[in-house]
């Protein structure tokens, strides 16, 4: 069932109004569009959004939505650097006012709820549990066992910091800011034994690969993982 409604959202194309664009850190932008009335998505859930005020190729790319679905706003957040694609580059000429189309939300990288979750994030591959972790937060939901956010970064250029940190801080997710892949693995073993009922990554694809490998070769069942790639953003 799951599969058929996506499908069926995927065909289902509705009309965003571009409200503004936000530099988030170095090269990371986020764009806001007005939430179309009637427009639901599960956080962490992607859609195919499409550039229509010029002709691009390709004009549509997939992108998680990384704002709660409490908010009045669908946005998306990425990675633009000084040679931007020709779709990157007409993301930056969107003004206020001006349109794109937006098919689905889709897919299945979503928590299910009540479960001891860890989430493992690789550079822009934080969207999705931006969007997972500023729903709890807008809601001020707290659990006994709060899901563990463990965020790597080479380069220390950790998208969002501020709002991880205080939601950290609220007591809404443990939060944990990591430099390397020796890193990450030390924090996993800590997490050995600690009843994790779901892990969830997203990244490039190298590390999101090498992450289930670690995790698959330490005895976590396949189907207690679920993963998410990010080519190009």
């Amino acid at each position: 069932m799951g599969f058929l409604k996506d499908a069926a959202a995927v065909f289902k194309k509705k009309e965003l109004i571009f409200k503004e664009r936000r530099q988030i850190s170095g090269d990371v932008y986020t764009f806001s569009f007005e939430k179309p009335e009637g427009v639901s998505w599960q956080a962490g859930q992607h859609g195919l959004f499409t550039i229509t005020h010029r002709k691009v190729k390709p004009p549509t790319k997939p992108f998680t939505i990384s704002s709660s679905p409490r908010e009045d706003v669908i946005e998306v957040t990425t990675r633009i650097d000084d040679r931007p694609s020709d779709y990157k580059q007409a993301l930056l000429e969107l003004e206020p006012g001006m349109e794109m189309t937006m098919s689905g939300p889709a897919g299945s990288f979503h928590t299910d709820g009540g479960e001891r979750t860890v989430f493992i994030a690789g550079g822009i591959g934080i969207t999705p549990f931006h969007a997972m972790l500023s729903e709890l937060a807008d809601a001020d939901i707290r659990v006994e066992t709060p899901p563990v956010l463990l965020y790597v970064d080479g380069e220390g250029k950790f998208t969002y910091s501020g709002e991880l940190s205080d939601i950290s801080d609220r007591g809404i997710a443990e939060v944990r800011f990591i430099e390397s892949s020796e890193g990450l693995h030390k924090e996993l073993e800590l997490l050995e034994g600690a009843d994790v009922e779901k892990y969830l990554i997203a990244g490039p694809y190298s590390m999101v690969e090498s992450v289930s490998k670690h995790l698959t070769g330490t005895g976590v069942p396949k189907k207690n993982i679920r993963k998410e790639t990010f080519i190009g953003y």
